[in-house]
């Protein structure tokens, strides 16, 4: 539903195109995967193996009527999604649209009344456009060629419009460059560009193009089905989506004006924007205070881009109209345009109300329900709609996003193929099915579903952002630069390109890039008012502002860093982000090891499954390395659960340098629908740069992601660690230097959390930890007459620690209950010439604290805590107990 809601739409398309082209890029190459049924399938591709051995094509989508011809044939046959075609077949497009994915990877959308024919191989692939029109999307690294009446083209660029039109050709570039030329001369284009041919004349200058209007035919409308009055046939042809079918029955004789604006709609829906204004001009010249011709007229008005007066139009509708659902639904539309997504929801409750069992608006309350974050009312809606339409595409595609988000690949890929099989011109079932492959590690087939779905709707800047991450992926920046400016040229006020961008610019090292780019993505951050509830807006700011801290810390901002860090989290403590971000703007302060122990716990604990584990001892404290070869030097993560990807992946580091210094790092993470597990070793040692300053740490990690629903997580995570080393404490030429002076400390450690969504996106959160530390050491004394003796106090320290907490995020407080114990014991502690030393230690404290938020930009803090402390030796008992509490404020700021 993207393009209702933007406020202006730009489109790098022109009119009617058509040329010979010559497409030569280094593309990487695409499989073919079709997805109609599987009877369809396998009976299409038998019918394609006995009549050719290398098909030249394969119908991806159909809306309407598409036939073909053999070349040695006149009989036309229809054909169905699925269907392939051969060298020297012919193809057109009676009605609609249909799209095409050639034999070299390149993609076709074909206009209505389009007639082409699959030429023979001739130094590459042949393509022959006789009329109509295309809109090519090539990413191969082959040459073809598309021939025109009266011009050839050689393509560098990778997508670009062509139409054969009787009295002239014209030839439009959307991305990349074009040398197009005929016997009378040649002209070069570039991206946003066109040129145009006759029988008897060169190629014209070079002409920009109209964004928006130049090629209208190939944007996607989705549904816009005014509710009124129909024959019953005509109602159940509309829920099915047979919507050509029911225009057809509809325009076959005198059109009642009861029915115009329905038929209108359909047109709009079908891509026919031509037919839809003429039927919607006639139905308002017929019935000019009609209701639906009215609320499809305020539509119209909102697709154009003119929210306000979209906005103005339905108000009045709705005061003279208001039990009307046709009305009602046109309100809600231009509610959400507006940004006021909960009042848009409630409006279109209303019309649910006076039709219950409308498919349409079954699925746009659901959709408006996953829009303020409310899954399980969206669930609802769906199943009781699927029960109606198992086969409804709108529908399954819901289901589908609502299965990805709770981790069921399998099964979202299952809706997403079903509303394919079903509509396959619908380009949000392509992107979730793209989604679903990525997630299964499947790239490059997820990435042909991502350039289908831009294929099916071009003018969406949401789709050309997923394209260009998707390229990202596969290390295509290049590509995936082009997509980003395609997509901030569509919708300047979208904030995703700027965002997914400045991800680009940060694994390409230009942190001053990223740091415009992320900052400008905060800025339009709440453009996306019209899909995401204020809650959720705030979500998307905390975690683009989190992608700060990187930069920062690149750009030497250390305490920008921090603070930059520190409000992300102040904004949202529930996003896995913000606590990430924590841990990087830490990771180099050797005094805020606590801190980062304790964030990376709630990074793991709230981190979407598949997401990049951190590396290998983030979450320990005591480590005694230097920043540069720290195990908490984190890489970049990905913040889009829906990107994740559900594979086996692992790494390797090594490092060396001066004094032996040494030491090498591996991990490996393996993902599932709901399992993930990750382990992995550090190991670091050093002679030092002095005596006895020698340093050897061996820490092993491994950690265990259990998402067992939507809303209930368990973690855990098991380490050891030994440290051996000499006096690292004192310089050389101190007193208390010791040469003699060897510790060996081993820690165990064991933690077991859980973590549970509630309503309104509150965390409930409940950790057990416990920790075993043997601390030993060995030293030499002095004792008179100048007696040299040797101490061993080898593991003869033991210490455990546990501590349970539960803590309770909301979004807008967040309260913390935690109890720790911790018991040391101290034996056979032997000194030559002293007795025997045992001694215990039995620490409890138990602690709460309380954080507000308020819209007031004052945080509040209340804290208190209560202590008992017994010690022992075999000569001395004592205890000590008390109460402690704390309060504060602090202010918030709302932008960095």
């Amino acid at each position: 539903m993207a393009r209702l809601f933007s406020n202006k739409k730009y489109f790098y398309l022109a009119p009617e195109v058509s040329t010979d082209f010559r497409v030569g890029q280094n593309f990487l190459s695409i499989k073919v995967l079709v997805l109609a049924t599987a009877a369809l399938s396998l009976t299409m591709t038998a019918s394609a193996e006995t009549r050719c051995d290398n098909p030249a094509a394969t119908l991806e989508s159909a809306e309407g009527v598409v036939e073909w011809t053999a070349a040695d044939k006149d009989a036309w046959q229809s054909a169905e999604p699925g269907a392939v075609f051969c060298h020297g077949d012919k193809v057109r497009i009676l009605e609609q649209r249909a799209a095409l994915r050639l034999a070299n990877d390149t993609l076709v959308r074909l206009k209505e009344n389009s007639l082409i024919t699959l030429l023979p191989e001739e130094k590459g692939f042949w393509f022959s456009l006789l009329e109509g029109a295309g809109h090519f999307l090539s990413r191969t690294p082959k040459q073809f060629t598309i021939k025109a009446p009266y011009l050839n083209a050689a393509v560098d660029g990778t997508e670009f419009v062509v139409s054969a039109q009787p009295q002239e050709n014209r030839v439009a570039v959307v991305e990349g460059a074009v040398r197009v030329s005929n016997d009378l001369g040649e002209v070069r284009l570039s991206e946003g560009t066109q040129t145009s041919a006759t029988a008897n004349s060169a190629p014209s200058a070079v002409q920009s193009i109209r964004l928006r209007d130049a090629a209208e035919w190939v944007l996607y409308y989705p549904p816009l089905i005014v509710q009124g009055s129909a024959p019953a046939d005509i109602e159940a042809l509309i829920q099915q989506e047979n919507y050509s079918g029911a225009l057809s029955q509809l325009t076959s004789g005198d059109i009642p004006p009861t029915t115009t604006a329905l038929a209108a709609s359909l047109a709009y829906n079908t891509g026919n924007t031509i037919k839809g204004a003429q039927l919607l001009q006639q139905a308002l010249e017929n019935s000019p205070a009609q209701a639906e011709a009215l609320a499809l007229q305020a539509l119209r008005t909102l697709i154009d881009g003119d929210s306000d007066g979209a906005l103005r139009q339905t108000t009045q509708l709705m005061e003279t109209h208001p039990q009307n659902p046709s009305a009602i639904l046109a309100h809600a539309y231009a509610l959400q345009s507006r940004g006021k997504i909960e009042d848009a929801l409630q409006t279109n409750l209303q019309a649910q109300t006076l039709i219950p069992n409308n498919l349409f608006v079954l699925a746009r309350t659901a959709e408006l329900q996953l829009s303020v974050g409310n899954t399980r009312a969206a669930q609802k809606l769906i199943n009781q709609a699927l029960q109606q339409a198992p086969q409804h595409s709108r529908l399954n595609t819901l289901a589908g996003f609502i299965a990805l988000n709770r981790f069921a690949t399998g099964k979202a890929q299952n809706h997403f193929q079903t509303a394919i099989a079903s509509n396959s011109n619908e380009p949000l079932a392509r992107l979730g099915l793209a989604l679903a492959l990525i997630q299964k590690g499947k790239i490059e087939q997820g990435r042909e579903q991502m350039e289908m779905a831009v294929l099916l709707d071009p003018g969406s800047s949401l789709l050309r952002s997923y394209l260009g991450k998707t390229y990202a992926t596969q290390n295509q920046n290049d590509w995936a630069d082009t997509q980003y400016q395609l997509a901030k040229n569509l919708d300047p006020n979208d904030p995703t390109p700027w965002y997914y961008q400045a991800h680009l610019k940060y694994e390409e090292n230009k942190p001053g890039e990223v740091l415009r780019l992320i900052t400008k993505a905060i800025e339009k951050n709440d453009n996306r008012a019209v899909y995401r509830s204020r809650m959720l807006l705030d979500n998307d700011a905390a975690a683009r502002s989190a992608n700060l801290t990187d930069t920062y810390e690149t750009l030497g901002l250390t305490e920008t860093a921090k603070n930059t860090a520190a409000l992300a989290a102040s904004r949202n403590p529930t996003d896995f982000a913000t606590h990430h971000a924590l841990v990087k703007a830490y990771s180099g302060d050797q005094k805020a090891q606590t801190l980062r122990a304790r964030e990376a716990l709630m990074t793991r604990l709230l981190a979407p499954l598949g997401a990049q584990e951190l590396s290998v001892g983030v979450g320990e404290t005591g480590l005694q390395t230097y920043a540069w070869i720290s195990p908490s030097k984190l890489g970049v993560s990905e913040y889009s659960s829906l990107f994740s990807q559900r594979s086996f992946n692992g790494s390797v580091t090594s490092f060396a340098g001066s004094q032996d210094s040494n030491g090498y790092d591996w991990q490996i993470q393996a993902s599932g629908d709901r399992v993930s597990f990750s382990g992995g070793q550090y190991d670091y040692e050093t002679d030092g740069y002095r005596s006895n300053n020698d340093l050897d740490v061996k820490l092993t990690e491994g950690i265990l992601h259990y998402q067992a629903t939507e809303n209930l997580k368990f973690l855990a995570i098991s380490s050891r660690r030994t440290d051996s080393s000499g006096d690292l404490l004192n310089p050389a030429d101190s007193i208390f230097f010791d040469e003699s002076l060897r510790r060996n400390n081993t820690t165990q450690k064991t933690q077991l959390a859980l973590l549970a969504k509630i309503n309104n996106g509150a965390r409930i959160a409940t950790t057990l930890s416990h920790y075993d530390y043997k601390l030993g050491s060995d030293f030499q004394v002095l004792i008179p007459p100048n007696i040299m003796f040797d101490v061993a106090l080898l593991n003869s320290i033991k210490q455990s620690r546990a501590e349970s907490q539960l803590q309770v995020i909301f979004y807008e407080h967040e309260a913390t209950l935690g109890i720790m114990n911790e018991q040391l014991e101290s034996k056979d502690i032997s000194i030559p010439g002293i007795s025997n030393v045992d001694a215990d230690t039995n620490f409890t404290r138990a602690y709460t604290s309380l954080t507000m938020r308020t819209s007031s930009k004052i945080n509040y803090l209340i804290g208190a805590s209560y202590r008992d402390q017994k010690n022992s030796t075999e000569a001395i008992q004592t205890k000590d107990s008390g109460l402690e509490y704390e309060a504060a404020s602090s202010i918030r700021r709302n932008q960095i």
